[in-house]
């Protein structure tokens, strides 16, 4: 249902952003991204964490650029409690793949999560 919803404004500022200017672009980013690491929370694995991480930078960087300050630390904050979901997954042993690797370990590490936080507080 959540979901649902999320593509659909996806769908409608993508709209929006093709019939009326930039201005929503940065939403569409953000959904974007929520979505991705709301259906991608079950497969816990580097390669899973990095492309979130992609999805969420492009839209932290699409806000600093246009100035939006709030929208990046909200984006920021947002992107570090996905982490630490992630986390708390690793930890508990919750994900699907069995080798998680160093990568993974440093994607989800305290000083990744703590760097984002903290760039949310700038």
């Amino acid at each position: 249902k959540f979901l649902k919803k999320i593509r659909n404004q996806i769908s409608f500022l993508q709209n929006m952003v093709e019939t009326k200017g930039e201005n929503a672009r940065f939403y569409v980013l953000l959904l974007t991204a929520e979505e991705l690491s709301s259906t991608k929370l079950d497969k816990v694995d580097s390669g899973t964490v990095k492309s979130v991480q992609q999805a969420y930078d492009t839209a932290i960087q699409y806000a600093d650029k246009a100035l939006l300050i709030q929208n990046a630390a909200l984006t920021c904050e947002l992107f570090a409690e996905y982490l630490i979901r992630c986390k708390e997954k690793v930890v508990e042993g919750k994900t699907k793949s069995s080798h998680h690797g160093n990568d993974l370990h440093t994607l989800v590490s305290d000083a990744t999560i703590s760097s984002y936080m903290i760039r949310a507080m700038e």
